[in-house]
C-alpha cells in the first residue's frame, strides 16, 4: 500500500515533463519528489445493506469493466459497505502518502450515481482530514 501511494506508476500521474515518463527516466531526466503527487483512484459504494453492497459492486465491476467484481479487486482499488468502511479504504492510502483521490462511483445508471454521489460527497471533509494528517 506504501508503494502505491507513493509510487507514480498507476494511470493518475499528475504533470509530465515534456519528453518524459512520470518516472523521469526517459531522456536521463529525474523528476524531484514533489514533482508527482500520490494519488489513489478507487471505485467506492456506500450502501448500508450488506447484501446490496456486495451484490450491486459485483454488477457494476461486469457492466464497466466487463469481469466479475473478484476479478476488479486484483486490479483496481473497490470499496463498498457503509461511511465508516468506505472511508477507512482510501483513508489507508492517505497514511500511506496518497495526497489526492479520485472516486469513481460504483454504480451503475444516473439515479444510482446521483444517490451515491451524495452519500461520498458527505464523506469530503473526513477524507480531506485524512489528507492533511501527517503518514
Amino acid at each position: 500500500m506504501t508503494q502505491t501511494a507513493r509510487r507514480p506508476d498507476g494511470p493518475l500521474r499528475g504533470a509530465v515533463p515534456d519528453g518524459g515518463r512520470a518516472d523521469g527516466v526517459e531522456g536521463g531526466h529525474h523528476l524531484a519528489a514533489g514533482d508527482v503527487t500520490p494519488a489513489l483512484f478507487v471505485s467506492a459504494r456506500i450502501d448500508d445493506d450488506a447484501e446490496s453492497g456486495r451484490r450491486a459492486p459485483d454488477s457494476y465491476a461486469r457492466v464497466t469493466y466487463g469481469i466479475p467484481l473478484a476479478e476488479l479487486e486484483q486490479i483496481r482499488a473497490v470499496v463498498s459497505g457503509g461511511p465508516d468502511r468506505v472511508l477507512a479504504h482510501p483513508g489507508r492510502y492517505a497514511a500511506a502518502g496518497a495526497r489526492h483521490v479520485v472516486v469513481r462511483l460504483g454504480a451503475v445508471g444516473p439515479r444510482s450515481q446521483r444517490d451515491r454521489l451524495e452519500r461520498i460527497a458527505e464523506l469530503i471533509p473526513a477524507l480531506k482530514g485524512a489528507a492533511a494528517s501527517p503518514a
